[in-house]
Parts: C-alpha cells; structure tokens; sequence
C-alpha cells in the first residue's frame, strides 16, 4: 500500500491539509458540478481543503468546468486534472485522498466506489442507485440527496473537521 505522504509527493499535493478526490470519467450524470458549488462552501470554512478532480472526460465540456471553478473563486483550490490517468498512478491518487466524493446525479453502479473500499477510503455519496445497498451509513461513507449541494457540503465538511472520525470510519 502506498503512504498517503508518498502519494502526495508523487501527485504534487502534500502541502494540502485535506484532500478530497473526485475520480472516474466526468460525464454530466456524476455531478461534477455540483461538487464543485459544494466545495465552495467546504473550502470557505476549511482554507486548507483541496478538491482533486481527475480522470477523462465524456460529454462535458472542460471549459464550462473551469468556468464554474473560477466564478466561485476556487482557482488553486480544485486541483483540476482532466486526462486520462494512467494505470499506475492510481493508487497515489487513492492514498493521496482523506476522502472520495461520488456526486452523481445519475447511477445504478459505479466501479469507482470498488476502487474506494478497495484502497480503504471513506465516501460521501448521492443516495441513489447502488450506493444505497453498497455504503454503510456512518461506517464506510455518507449518503445525501443527489444535486443537494448544502448536503454534499455539510457531509464533506463535517468529515474534514473530525480527523478523529475520519480514522475511525477508515477502520
């Protein structure tokens, strides 16, 4: 298993305090935006919280992303890395992370929530689909209405301000 400062280092992340990935194709059912308008809010009430996106994009316009990341001012906050990633590089990216975030507004399954148990991160999840029966309320991961930016926000940020339980959980 790679060590998250390994990972931080590999990834030019490990002056962050916080890291949330957002992982898997970015395509509008995943809600990238409105993880992005949540983060606005985490990251006002947690300076030091960086989102990392990353991975290919499908069906969604790149500049629209960066739109969206600049009118709310998160410019340097969203580490924005649209592009295929490649094979070896996952695990930093899993390692590098204190949490996953799974946005969508659309699912019925998603391989990147196997990549989260797997690596043994927690999830802040839409309730919807298979992430219904596949995260253990309070154990694995959290669950919020799909689209409810203020939920997403609150799920997140209350993570990220309990150190304590973010250890707990990831047991």
């Amino acid at each position: 298993m790679h060590s998250r400062d390994e990972a931080r280092k590999r990834l030019g992340v490990e002056r962050y305090r916080r890291l949330i990935l957002f992982f898997g194709s970015i395509k509008p059912s995943k809600g990238l935006d409105h993880l992005i308008g949540a983060f606005a809010a985490v990251a006002a009430a947690d300076p030091q919280a960086r989102l990392l996106i990353a991975h290919e994009l499908r069906g969604v316009d790149p500049e629209r992303c960066r739109a969206q990341i600049d009118l709310l001012g998160l410019e340097g906050k969203v580490l924005y890395r649209p592009g295929y990633v490649e094979p070896e590089t996952v695990p930093d990216h899993f390692a590098a992370s204190d949490l996953v975030a799974l946005s969508y507004v659309r699912i019925y399954q998603s391989g990147v929530l196997h990549l989260v148990y797997r690596f043994g991160k927690l999830v802040v999840a839409a309730r919807i689909g298979g992430f219904v029966e596949d995260v253990a309320e309070g154990r694995s991961g959290l669950l919020v209405p799909p689209g409810d930016e203020p939920a997403l926000a609150s799920a997140i940020g209350g993570m990220l301000a309990s150190p304590s339980r973010l250890a707990r959980m990831a047991e």
